[in-house]
């Protein structure tokens, strides 16, 4: 079994507030994109059952902007491996 998932990023940065964090979403922006590939195999372990196991590597890229000046603030880049377990009735 072979997958891959895309999408999109959306960072929103916590400010200090009066309460502790407060969100912030007017003076930056933080966007990007993420990629998700992952590959796997079923076992038929009954008639209508199988299990299998599953790897993934998700790894996520974001940028924040500055809205008053333009200008790149920070880069986050996040790497996620991960390893599961699937039991599917057919």
């Amino acid at each position: 079994m072979l997958q891959v998932g895309l999408g999109l990023v959306d960072i929103l940065p916590n400010r200090p507030g009066q309460n502790g964090y407060a969100r912030d979403i007017t003076s930056t922006t933080s966007s990007g994109y993420g990629l998700a590939p992952a590959a796997g195999y079923e076992w038929w372990i009954g008639d209508e059952l199988s299990a299998g196991v599953l790897a993934r590597v998700t790894v996520l890229h974001a940028s924040t902007w500055s809205h008053e000046s333009n200008i790149l603030q920070e880069e986050h880049t996040i790497f996620s491996p991960s390893l599961l377990a699937t039991i599917v009735y057919h």
